[in-house]
């Protein structure tokens, strides 16, 4: 008696379920994988945003607290500039000054990137500090070309980083000064940014937010990050 074994494979039916199940987990690894490393770029712009500003704010604070209170009648900021035009402005500490240029002329959206103001003929900047004890920057009367009055070279503040990082608005509201003691109270305000992908609404201070891709195509959303930051300083120091 001949006995036959037969041997079973599988079907059409069997092999497509199971491609399909393969393709499905497959997309979901790729899915996962993806919203990680999106994650991670995130992260990676928020954490550059943050110490760049802590930096800006440590240095400000330093320079401040170590300056004279401010004297009646002194100036002690200026801006290039209003609304959605601004170019950038200076601020005057009476011992450092501190030249900020907007995100909009670093990118080109107000033309030639490396017009609008100057320091020393250097254009291409972010924050830069100078020498400046006289507080001769702040000087209504100077145009966008400005020129430190020592020959001690400006420093960058902002400096160059993983994430390209700009300022989209800089204040200093109008310190409380005591004469008697020579003391004066200065409220910081500023937003830091990454150059490409943030956007202030209508120029609009408060509005400030990231550019969804489609309305600036060939961006990398996921390394957008914009914040503003608020600080206090008192300058209480000598000459």
């Amino acid at each position: 008696m001949i006995s036959t074994t037969r041997k079973r494979g599988f079907t059409i039916i069997e092999l497509i379920l199971a491609m399909t199940a393969i393709s499905v987990l497959l997309v979901v690894i790729v899915v996962l994988v993806m919203n990680i490393n999106s994650m991670f770029r995130q992260g990676i712009a928020l954490r550059e945003t943050n110490s760049a500003a802590r930096a800006i704010i440590d240095d400000i604070m330093r320079t401040t607290a170590g300056s004279p209170g401010l004297p009646m009648g002194a100036a002690f900021g200026r801006t290039h500039g209003a609304g959605a035009m601004t170019e950038g402005g200076v601020f005057c500490t009476g011992s450092y000054s501190y030249v900020w240029k907007h995100a909009r002329r670093l990118r080109g959206d107000l033309g030639n990137p490396n017009g609008g103001m100057s320091v020393n003929g250097i254009t291409n900047f972010r924050l830069l500090k100078a020498r400046d004890a006289g507080r001769d920057m702040c000087n209504p009367a100077l145009g966008m070309a400005l020129v430190t009055p020592t020959g001690e070279p400006p420093q960058e503040v902002i400096s160059a980083a993983e994430i390209d990082l700009a300022l989209y608005d800089f204040r200093v509201f109008v310190p409380r000064s005591n004469t008697t003691i020579g003391q004066s109270f200065y409220t910081v305000s500023f937003v830091l940014g990454t150059l490409r992908g943030t956007n202030l609404e209508g120029g609009r201070v408060g509005r400030e937010a990231c550019v969804p891709p489609a309305l600036e195509l060939g961006f990398d959303f996921d390394y957008c990050a914009v914040n503003r930051f608020n600080f206090a300083v008192r300058a209480a120091g000598g000459g």
